[in-house]
């Protein structure tokens, strides 16, 4: 474990009923902008998008997957775009501190 290791390329896609699995955890109401297209819309989105933690929680199981026994204490991320369901991306990172 380096500063400067590149980790990922790690390839996901994050289902509609994940999303809504998380919304529940959380205490979303159902529907809302993440679950439902019209909802979004009505929230000045093109559609219903994974929620921005959610994301966060899968770039930190890339990052736990590199530093086995390792405790995170912090992670950023720049979100640069929607997110649809089952949209193949890729995650990846730069240890920089």
């Amino acid at each position: 474990m380096e500063l400067g290791d590149e980790l990922g390329p790690m390839p996901w896609a994050i289902s509609r009923e994940t999303a809504e699995g998380y919304c529940r955890l959380v205490g979303f109401s159902i529907p809302n902008r993440f679950t439902d297209d019209e909802e979004a819309r009505k929230a000045g989105l093109p559609s219903a998008s994974v929620p921005a933690p959610l994301s966060m929680g899968i770039m930190s199981t890339m990052v736990s997957d590199w530093a086995t026994g390792a405790r995170l204490t912090r992670l950023d991320a720049i979100m640069r775009g929607h997110l649809t369901y089952d949209q193949p991306i890729q995650v990846g990172g730069v240890v920089i501190d």
